[in-house]
């Protein structure tokens, strides 16, 4: 049979607590070691600094005396600057909430854990929908163009390739142009004008024939 709970409570520990338990626990232990540390360090640069004075002193006690005075200050500042990093670290915890449960053999904490709210799924817009319904091919083209010339990417060919998919993808026809050397350069059949770069023929992205440059326009847009 399970105990009964003789007592059963939530509660939180606020953030300025840490703060102060974290002093009073260096208070205590941590601080009354430093006085003695810094006393004793204190101790021995006075000592230096006193042989200096009276023409004793060599380059090491020079040294000695800046040696005491860096640990003495390192001594008193670690203790703070750990406080800090402590406090940093509680923050992310802050807000957390805990259980405390009494039972007449044992004492039992815990962490209450919050469900996790589920997202809602956003909607997902793809970047290539940029071509409204009821616009003409010349008016799809050029909202095409527009978008590559803002949102294209990569080498010529690849550039070549985004807006040949785009075009598909909108029911325009479209096809590659292919120079002499077997080389891409750009989208033929909607924005190739004035075939001013030596192609010879429109292949598919299959790299089958489709037709000669002869099909390339020689009116130029602006």
């Amino acid at each position: 049979m399970e105990d009964e709970a003789l007592v059963k409570k939530r509660y939180s520990i606020p953030y300025e607590l840490f703060g102060e338990a974290f002093t009073v626990f260096q208070k205590k232990f941590v601080f009354p070691r430093n006085r003695v540390m810094s006393v004793l360090l204190l101790i021995l640069a006075a000592g230096n600094v006193l042989n200096i004075m009276y023409g004793n002193g060599e380059t090491i006690g020079y040294v000695l005396v800046l040696v005491c005075i860096a640990l003495a200050f390192i001594n008193w500042y670690n203790p703070r600057k750990l406080k800090r990093n402590l406090m940093e670290s509680v923050k992310g915890i802050e807000n957390d909430v805990y259980t405390l449960t009494i039972y007449p053999e044992r004492i039992v904490i815990g962490t209450v854990l919050e469900p996790e709210k589920e997202k809602e799924p956003e909607e997902y817009e793809e970047e290539s929908s940029v071509v409204e319904c009821g616009l003409s091919d010349y008016e799809k083209a050029l909202k095409i163009y527009n978008f590559m010339t803002a949102n294209g990417s990569g080498t010529c060919a690849q550039y070549a390739y985004q807006t040949y998919e785009m075009c598909l993808e909108y029911g325009l026809e479209c096809y590659f142009a292919w120079t002499e050397n077997q080389l891409y350069g750009h989208v033929a059949g909607c924005f190739l004008t004035e075939n001013m770069c030596g192609f010879i023929e429109i292949v598919d992205e299959n790299e089958s024939y489709i037709a000669s440059a002869d099909i390339i326009s020689s009116v130029r847009y602006e």
